[in-house]
């Protein structure tokens, strides 16, 4: 027998087992890093989810001619907007701007409330002054028989327990004046 062929086939068979068990590592790391890149998409893709899902969401909720103790529509009435969190977690550093627009006036900014949190499921109201403080008679009767738009415009700003900073704004009409109604002409969100 001749040896010195039988261990060259050895050698050559020890190769190829090495080679083997090399080209399996590498196979198995190349699959654990694409693992890894799959479970961090995936990761990034819970937590997004997560923070969609379970953000606040601060919308306009309603608007409102509010009627004085007489129960009338008169210059002692005013606008109300409500809103809502519509969201599963507190919004924090909340803000709201909101404005009465109408010809030939100056807009009427709502007073200023102070930046506060807004639960979820809170419905905060931004009431604007009683009309008589703002608007002389012949106006509000215009506004009253529809000759004079009133519009209002809603912006609120705040961030989520994510830190994330969110806005949504709100533009409407004075509709139906004896029903003291408004229609929500446009809206956006983030």
């Amino acid at each position: 027998m001749n040896y010195e062929l039988l261990g060259l086939c050895i050698n050559g068979v020890l190769t190829l087992i090495t080679l083997g068990i090399a080209v399996t590592g590498l196979v198995q790391a190349l699959a654990a890093k694409e693992s890894n890149a799959t479970a961090k998409t995936a990761a990034e893709f819970a937590e997004k989810a997560l923070k969609t899902t379970e953000r606040a969401d601060i919308l306009l909720d309603g608007a409102q001619i509010n009627l004085p103790m007489s129960n009338v529509f008169d210059g002692h009435s005013w606008v109300g907007l409500q809103f809502k969190n519509f969201g599963r977690t507190r919004a924090n550093s909340v803000k709201f701007d909101c404005t009465l627009v109408f010809p030939g006036m100056p807009d009427q900014a709502a007073p200023e409330l102070p930046e506060m949190v807004v639960a979820a499921g809170d419905t905060p109201t931004v009431s604007f002054d009683r009309f008589i403080q703002f608007m002389n008679l012949e106006t509000f009767t215009k506004v009253v028989r529809m000759q004079i738009p009133l519009h209002f415009i809603a912006k609120v700003s705040y961030d989520d327990v994510f830190g994330n900073h969110h806005s949504s704004y709100a533009k409407g009409s004075l509709k139906d004046p004896v029903r003291r109604l408004f229609s929500v002409d446009e809206t956006r969100a983030d």
